[in-house]
């Protein structure tokens, strides 16, 4: 295709040149080969759909029988504002990435929340600024972050003593919980 190209500054190929492009076409028997395998991929992805689906109905029948619909509260769950347990939610600061640097401070990234931790897999640090969005996205011991964006959207993590003083991304929420009874339950899951 590169060598179709025409034009100097503005570089196109032409349709005729397309219309009389070569291209390797396998013999029957190698076609029917890939679309059978085609075919078991698709049947796959379609069988992956449909588990993924059971779950997802599994997951609220349990829900639903443990807590009773949130809409209509069936179980007589007493209600409360949420800030009356989490005074504090944000999330990182967006353009960061010009503060990213080799040393400095950690930067805890979606990619860093797995399995309720915080990894040090690949980790990232910051040079941040002196500002106010700069107190906003730091850390303190027994924060929950949750991932909020991307592939990794609803993973958890708790802040533990050596994470104190990082920063989180704008795709991490953080959430202060000044609340001590759920403070004793995340103290005692670590």
């Amino acid at each position: 295709m590169k060598k179709m190209k025409t034009g100097t500054t503005q570089p196109l190929i032409t349709k005729t040149s397309v219309l009389n492009l070569e291209i390797f076409l396998p013999i029957i028997a190698e076609q029917k080969k890939i679309v059978a395998l085609l075919k078991k991929a698709e049947q796959a992805i379609e069988k992956r759909k449909f588990a993924d689906a059971l779950v997802d109905q599994y997951l609220q029948s349990v829900f639903n029988k443990m807590f009773g619909d949130p809409v209509t509260n069936p179980k007589g769950w007493e209600v409360r504002v949420i800030n009356s347990y989490f005074p504090f939610i944000t999330s990182g600061s967006r353009g960061w990435s010009k503060y990213i640097n080799n040393s400095g401070t950690r930067f805890i990234r979606t990619q860093d929340i797995q399995n309720a931790n915080i990894v040090d897999e690949s980790p990232a640090y910051v040079m941040p600024p002196h500002s106010v969005e700069s107190s906003r996205a730091k850390v303190r011991c027994g924060d929950l972050l949750i991932t909020i964006t991307g592939a990794y959207t609803g993973k958890v993590a708790v802040v533990s003593d050596n994470m104190v003083d990082s920063f989180v991304s704008q795709h991490v929420g953080l959430v202060r919980i000044e609340n001590k009874d759920i403070n004793k339950l995340l103290n005692f899951r670590r």
